[in-house]
């Protein structure tokens, strides 16, 4: 297998899509936290 090909059957991420799921995960454990009456 060649690099060409190992590229095309790769699974393509959006940047946008890295950055909303990264923001959720942080406001869902802010959010968690708070709930547990830990606030940083």
């Amino acid at each position: 297998m060649r690099y060409y090909e190992a590229d095309k059957n790769a699974v393509h991420i959006q940047p946008k899509t890295v950055l909303i799921v990264g923001a959720l995960a942080g406001i869902a454990v802010l959010f968690l936290s708070a709930v547990n009456g830990f606030w940083p």
